[in-house]
């Protein structure tokens, strides 16, 4: 007796996908479990990690997302491209522990944020200001008597034990307004700071109304450390505008929260972003040298910085002179 058996069997295809990354900026993609091709169904955990001096900004292509990393499930080929930026330099306005000067005639004026006040010394004088420690210093703000109309012949010294001094800025002042301008030069480390004037285009009278010195850090005033107030507005302001190389970026939030600051052309696209993430309350300054998001200086021209939060968005225009 013969028996005929009947095996039935059924198949289901299991389709295999490609997962391609691309990198704008500095930085690297990871992938785990590693690999390009995946089996359908399949569940990743994608990493963005910038280099040192670099931001993730965020994912673009078939992934639009700004976390990392991501868990995703693959289910058709994908192009992803993750987004890298330079990391802005944010600056702190130094607090000063000691003044002196070659002539004593009120040397710790130019620190009282009057610009009615000065410190004055006739002929080839200084006057010093000793730092609480030593730290970085970028750049320094400087405001002159009558500096509408005259020019002040100095130069910039720093020095790490008030003895030895190496000039880091040699110039005039422009002789176009009262208020502070700034006096860029390459980051140093020093305790000291020195101003030597020469006297003016008119006289040889050295008069200072204001002085700031500033260097690297996140914040420009910890406002909690201080007896002074949180702002009582948010706020955006540029020095100098129009500028080239750079120029200082100043804002202000009187409550803490996530915010963002970025730069966009006059078309509204987005040219590099410089911050974006939680900030306590309180007053920050940073410097942007027309740099877009892969570090490249961009063209002259008029831009647009906006600082957007919960519930604000302030907007200003700068001009770059190329």
């Amino acid at each position: 007796m013969s028996i005929d058996k009947f095996i039935s069997a059924s198949f289901e295809e299991i389709f295999q996908y490609s997962i391609t990354t691309n990198i704008i900026g500095s930085g690297e993609v990871t992938l785990n479990p590693p690999g390009r091709i995946y089996y359908g169904g399949t569940s990743i955990a994608m990493k963005a990690t910038p280099e040192k001096g670099f931001q993730f900004d965020g994912w673009t292509g078939d992934i639009t997302n700004d976390q990392s990393p991501i868990e995703i499930t693959v289910n058709n080929n994908m192009n992803v491209t993750a987004n890298f930026s330079a990391q802005p330099r944010e600056f702190v306005e130094y607090k000063i522990a000691n003044v002196t000067a070659s002539t004593f005639e009120s040397p710790n004026v130019p620190l009282d944020n009057n610009l009615n006040t000065r410190w004055s010394a006739e002929g080839d004088q200084w006057i010093s200001y000793e730092l609480e420690e030593t730290d970085t210093v970028s750049y320094v703000s400087l405001a002159i008597h009558l500096g509408y109309q005259v020019r002040l012949s100095f130069e910039i010294e720093i020095s790490m034990d008030n003895n030895n001094w190496t000039e880091i800025f040699k110039g005039l002042s422009s002789g176009t307004t009262l208020q502070q301008e700034v006096y860029d030069f390459k980051d140093i480390p020093a305790r000291y700071v020195r101003i030597y004037g020469h006297g003016n285009n008119s006289n040889r009278w050295n008069s200072i109304t204001e002085v700031d010195i500033y260097g690297l850090s996140n914040k420009i005033t910890n406002l909690k450390d201080t007896n002074q107030n949180l702002p009582n507005d948010y706020s955006l302001a540029f020095y100098p505008n129009p500028f080239n190389p750079s120029t200082n970026i100043e804002y202000s939030l009187p409550k803490s929260g996530l915010n963002e600051l970025g730069v966009f052309d006059l078309e509204g696209r987005k040219v590099t972003k410089l911050f974006k993430g939680y900030r306590e309350a309180g007053i920050y300054t940073l410097k942007w040298f027309a740099e877009d998001a892969n570090g490249q200086q961009l063209a002259g021209g008029v831009y647009l910085l906006r600082l957007k939060g919960e519930g604000f968005s302030k907007t200003g225009k700068v001009m770059f002179m190329k």
